[in-house]
């Protein structure tokens, strides 16, 4: 992932609901390749649990409020910070695609991260098609869930259909970790914005 910064005035490390910045700073990113299980019986490595990345930040509250926020987690060799895309352990055959908006320890030392998740096409009623579906996902313009670290299988990347489009060769996004992002999908009314 990108250089991190140990100097920052932020209170809390948040990317907001940029929709950018999924692909922000992603050119020199050079992706890992873990089993997206990370399990160690399957291919003989093992793979450390995620660590937090620098000195936190507490905010001012007391008791289950109180929570310290970081910048990023690490792990081996590999940094994700907030605004960087992950893939997520959902299924053994498929994982899910989140944009992570923000990392923290809560007041029990259960460390989480806010996520806003991607539909693959195949997961939502898509009028649309193209020949992008198989990497194809779509951004849920406000549906963000709080989940653990323990989740997060590897980064990966989703890039605009431009960017895709640029590429010399079609990667395959459960191997390579790159998606195209189709559009933005709002799960409440099933509204599709491109």
């Amino acid at each position: 992932a990108l250089p991190i910064s140990e100097s920052s005035d932020s209170a809390v490390y948040d990317v907001g609901t940029r929709l950018g910045a999924a692909v922000a700073g992603t050119a020199d990113v050079v992706l890992p390749t873990p089993p997206l299980s990370g399990d160690s019986k399957e291919t003989g490595s093992r793979f450390e649990e995620w660590k937090w990345y620098g000195k936190g930040k507490q905010n001012n509250k007391k008791g289950r409020g109180r929570r310290t926020y970081f910048k990023a987690i690490y792990r081996d060799e590999e940094t994700i910070q907030a605004g960087d895309c992950s893939l997520f352990k959902a299924s053994p055959t498929r994982p899910s695609v989140g944009l992570i908006n923000k990392f923290w320890e809560a007041w029990d030392g259960t460390k989480l991260a806010r996520v806003q998740w991607y539909y693959r096409p195949q997961e939502i009623k898509s009028k649309h098609s193209s020949a992008e579906d198989k990497a194809g996902v779509y951004l849920a313009c406000s549906y963000f869930e709080d989940v653990e670290i323990s989740l997060i299988v590897r980064h990966c990347k989703v890039l605009s259909r431009a960017e895709y489009s640029r590429l010399e060769s079609r990667p395959d996004p459960e191997k390579d970790g790159i998606f195209c992002q189709l559009g933005v999908y709002d799960p409440s009314p099933d509204f599709f914005a491109k």
